[in-house]
């Protein structure tokens, strides 16, 4: 049936988020990768004519710059260097199902092959987020499709309250 249009406020914070870190990771200017996804989420609202919803955008922009800021003021830029970002991977498995999957980056993290993942949100919790297995999923991906395994997960948290860094051997 019909869905109203409603923003999905965390949701979007954190496309905010990924964006300035991709854009990072790039190369490419965050401020035109963040008002990318804000001009995107204006047409969408507009057309559904949600002007109520519209006007939360600045402050969620604002509160996306700042935890981005507190993200990459960490200097961990430095220690990654990118070599896929944001590359949609895909393979089939024995029993002929195709198996796909976006890492937020692939790099080398002090000297070694690692799967990078950006966490936003109210604080998420680490070790919930590692036992998921998305980082190790990841590097399976990786590995079928470029036939390179990397060795390391590396689990970043930009929440509300706190930034954190979980590095730690992939699990494959």
């Amino acid at each position: 049936g019909y869905q109203p249009v409603a923003l999905n406020e965390p949701m979007l914070k954190g496309t905010l988020v990924h964006a300035a870190l991709a854009a990072t990771l790039k190369g490419a200017d965050v401020a035109q990768a963040m008002a990318k996804v804000v001009l995107e989420e204006v047409t969408t609202l507009r057309k559904a004519k949600k002007a109520d919803e519209e006007a939360k955008l600045p402050g969620l922009l604002k509160a996306a710059e700042s935890a981005f800021a507190r993200y990459s003021s960490q200097g961990w830029f430095k220690e990654f260097e990118p070599l896929r970002v944001e590359e949609r991977l895909s393979t089939i498995a024995p029993n002929g199902v195709t198996i796909t999957g976006k890492p937020d980056a692939i790099g080398m993290w002090r000297g070694k092959r690692s799967v990078l993942e950006l966490k936003t949100g109210r604080d998420p919790d680490v070790y919930s987020l590692d036992a998921s297995g998305q980082s190790d999923f990841y590097g399976f991906l990786v590995e079928r499709t470029t036939g390179t395994s990397p060795t390391m997960a590396i689990l970043d948290i930009a929440g509300d309250s706190y930034t954190t860094r979980f590095p730690r051997p992939l699990r494959m």
